[in-house]
């Protein structure tokens, strides 16, 4: 890659830089020691008055400035201040350092980096931001706390790692990583802090700082960083970083010593190797000791490249899977012996070239014939196992020879395969793994996706290892994007994305885009975009997928991309569009699969459940009730599709007035989610929030409260507060106290709810009708508590806007009008 050409222009400082070439140690200067010494025991002006901000208390104290706590008046919620120092300001350089990191870090929309919210300058002309409080522990009190719990770290660091990887994919990095820059927020999610020292890319860095000069934490800087390498900072500068807090997190020390002069300091980080982490604690587990050594590489290109492929890592090493970095170990060593010998085998080479020549044709043509003759034997055998194996399932359901009769289960059958596949075909290990992915697909049809992921791990872990396959191998990649649609299905979102990423970077490397098995992939991803609330990303990756498909790719797949794109596009209030496109869907499916196929329902579903977002429940019914119906026949009534189809018919019939009806199908639903998809399940909070709903407008207010208050609980823990389905629960929650006429108790929910789906905090879709028909209830709710002048603006406002954006006989157009008229009424 070309980079731009350094440019000293640093017209502050009293060294010049103009001779000073790109490797320049600007720690062998005495006046840029000092000027370092100075900027890090600077002092500051007192605390600064800003407006909406009170409370104001120094939290923390660094070489670009100090942390405030304080509180944001109008919205009452707590934050942090960041201002810079003000001898930092005479620098220009310090000053655009400070404003990209305004820019960069507003861009960053993931639960594991902090939120920036403001920026401006004080009253005597110093700049801060304001960003998202995080309130807990940093990690490495965490460490501590927990005894250096080292696959409680692994996991931290893997976390860490995969919020990394959303800067690094945004072309952020942050250079100044350290465990007092992360912590661990309100629901354990470790947060990566102050991007201060963040930049865009090579260009950008040379542009705002000088050569030569040091930015970061010193005992957490890359060799680059500490030589003043800035030429060769990129994002496996973090990587090493990070590595420098997995060793410090695990052992409590650093890697070589840092506590001594600054010059040997860097020199240790720049040439001394680093402790091995199982010399200074002996139980740390190998693979944890090879993934640290290989983010601690002095070398950028021998470093894990991406933070995904460390976070994948670290993942295989919770999971009891091979490593990356070990297998990748071991070739090193290898590639080091040969180099050492290649003279002497050289040498040797001499003696045996004339004699060779006239052997090689003849044994070129032998081993390529011998090879395709073991690879026919081989596919033969796989073959002969795996048919053993499928007629040794099939004769478990021979009536005769099971004890229920002729009442056999499928899941029986696959439960009893999977008991016995590992013994059964231990000597054959692609027919194994072929068989375990056999299993996990079966599993998955039957909506069983922890067992599916199960199987799906096993196939892919033996492929990983297996001679003939290995990691990069096609068959390889296909396991293992079985194991992450698994894992989208059991809702493992935060867990499964940037794995997805890494994949699919490989598969357009191995396979090409236009392969199924990459179109696929890019499919789960879209999808999990969408669940993560990163819409316009789903859509680029939905559309990215269709692009990429050739006139091969088969008409399932397109249906199929097609489908969940009109889905988006539904989920976006996009009606018309995606109307349009899930009815040519629906006529090119019902072509290809038929009426009764299980893919014609799920678009027959997606269509009703359109009708009803637009307030046509009478014309939704008949269409749910038959989809539900069928779902039942082909899938069974546990079935996540089937559940579905149940939940949509129940919200139909509740719309049409059938009171009694809808609470038994929502009971029902309830109870069958719970069961096979567990509570914290979305779709199971989805159905008890219904029903909460209901039992509140029914006149079982307490009941009602009882279930939202759990769904609330569960999706912030699950979810965090800033996410779309925990905003719906809090105004769902008001609903249930105005229904039960508690409207006092309902105000502060509403209001947290309206400031949450306000477009600058990006987490509603800014076209959404969501804010509004809060605004609207927010108006309904003071009217009650006899406020009418705070209460009337605001519901006319919901009752304009609403109509203006989704129409007027939208439902939630409709309840802000009927809630007036109610309000309005003698």
């Amino acid at each position: 890659m070309d980079r731009a050409a350094h440019n000293p222009v640093d017209a502050t400082s009293s060294v010049d830089r103009s001779s000073l070439g790109s490797n320049s140690q600007w720690f062998l200067d005495e006046n840029e020691l000092l000027t370092e010494l100075r900027r890090a025991r600077i002092t500051v002006d007192a605390t600064p008055t800003l407006p909406n901000y009170t409370g104001m208390a120094e939290v923390q104290r660094g070489g670009q400035g100090i942390v405030y706590s304080a509180t944001h008046t109008p919205t009452r919620r707590p934050v942090a201040v960041k201002v810079l120092h003000p001898t930092a300001l005479t620098s220009h350089n310090a000053r655009r350092r400070f404003e990209r990191e305004v820019e960069l870090a507003a861009a960053l929309r993931h639960p594991g980096v902090v939120r920036v919210y403001d920026s401006g300058a004080t009253p005597d002309g110093r700049l801060y931001l304001t960003m998202e409080w995080v309130e807990g522990e940093t990690l490495d009190a965490v460490a501590v706390r927990n005894n250096r719990d080292q696959r409680l770290i692994a996991d931290l660091i893997a976390r860490v790692a995969e919020a990394l990887n959303h800067a690094h994919l945004h072309a952020v990095i942050h250079r100044d990583l350290k465990p007092s820059n992360i912590r661990l927020s309100r629901d354990g999610t470790p947060t990566i802090l102050d991007f201060g020292l963040a930049t865009a890319s090579t260009r950008d860095l040379t542009e705002i700082t000088a050569t030569g000069a040091f930015l970061g934490s010193l005992p957490w800087s890359s060799p680059e960083q500490a030589l003043g390498r800035h030429a060769q900072i990129d994002t496996r500068t973090d990587i090493y970083s990070l590595g420098v807090v997995l060793h410090q997190l695990l052992t409590g020390e650093f890697p070589y010593d840092v506590k001594s002069d600054i010059r040997t300091a860097l020199n240790n980080i720049a040439g001394a190797p680093p402790t091995p982490l199982r010399k200074v604690r002996a139980d740390i587990h190998e693979d944890l000791e090879v993934i640290t050594a290989k983010c601690l590489a002095k070398e950028p290109a021998e470093r894990y490249q991406t933070a995904a492929e460390l976070a994948l890592d670290l993942r295989r090493y919770l999971a009891g899977e091979p490593i990356a970095a070990k297998r990748e170990s071991m070739w090193n060593t290898m590639r080091r012996q040969a180099v050492r010998y290649r003279v002497l085998a050289w040498a040797g080479a001499v003696v045996l070239i004339v004699s060779s020549l006239s052997l090689v044709a003849v044994m070129r043509y032998a081993d390529t014939a011998a090879l395709e003759r073991d690879r026919a034997q081989q596919a033969s055998i796989h073959a002969e196992n795996n048919l053993r194996f499928l007629t040794q399932m099939l004769h478990a359901a021979d009536p005769e020879a099971h004890e229920s009769g002729r009442d056999v289960r499928v899941v029986t059958i696959l439960d009893r395969a999977a008991a016995t596949v590992d013994q059964d075909l231990k000597h054959d290990q692609a027919a194994l793994a072929d068989m375990h992915a056999t299993i996990a697909r079966a599993y998955a049809a039957l909506g069983l996706f922890p067992q599916s992921e199960h199987h799906s791990r096993a196939a892919l872990h033996i492929a990983q290892n297996h001679e003939e396959m290995g990691p990069d191998h096609p068959k390889t990649l296909e396991y293992e994007a079985n194991v992450y649609d698994a894992m989208l299905q059991q809702s493992k979102l935060q867990e499964a994305e940037p794995l997805l990423r890494f994949l699919i970077a490989r598969m357009d490397t191995v396979l090409g885009p236009a392969h199924k098995s990459t179109i696929l992939a890019r499919n789960d991803l879209g999808v999990c975009c969408r669940l993560l609330n990163k819409l316009d990303e789903a859509e680029s990756t939905y559309r990215a997928a269709l692009a990429s498909a050739g006139a091969d790719t088969d008409p399932e797949t397109i249906l199929a991309l097609r489908n969940n794109l009109a889905s988006l596009l539904h989920s976006q209030a996009r009606y018309a569009q995606a109307q349009e496109l899930y009815e040519q869907v629906l006529a090119d499916r019902t072509r290809v699969s038929g009426k009764d196929h299980r893919e014609t329902i799920v678009v027959l579903s997606n269509l009703a459940t359109l009708h009803m977002d637009q307030g046509h429940f009478a014309d939704a019914e008949k269409p749910l009730r038959e989809a539900y119906e069928s779902s039942v026949k082909v899938r069974g009534p546990d079935h996540p599709t089937t559940l579905t189809l149940q939940h949509n018919l129940a919200f139909a019939v509740e719309n049409l007035g059938r009171t009694d009806d809808a609470l038994i199908l929502w009971r029902e639903i309830v109870e069958r989610r719970g069961r096979a998809l567990g509570a914290d399940h979305a779709h199971t909070l989805v159905s008890m929030s219904n029903l909460g709903s209901l039992l509140s407008r029914s006149g079982q207010g307490e009941e009602g409260e009882r279930y939202m208050k759990q769904v609330l609980e569960r999706r912030t823990a699950t979810l965090g507060e800033r996410h779309m389905d925990t905003i719906i629960t809090m105004g769902n929650l008001a609903n249930v106290y105005m229904n039960s006429g508690r409207p006092a108790l309902a105000e502060p929910w509403l209001r947290k709810a309206v400031e949450l789906a306000q477009p600058e905090q990006n987490i509603v879709p800014e076209k959404h009708w969501l804010r509004f028909a809060y605004m609207g209830n927010l108006g309904r709710c003071l009217w009650m508590q006899g406020r009418k002048d705070e209460g009337a603006p605001l519901l006319n406002t919901a009752i304009a806007e609403l109509t203006a954006r989704v129409g007027a006989d939208h439902p939630q157009t409709k309840n802000a009008k009927n809630n007036l008229a109610k309000l309005q009424a003698p």
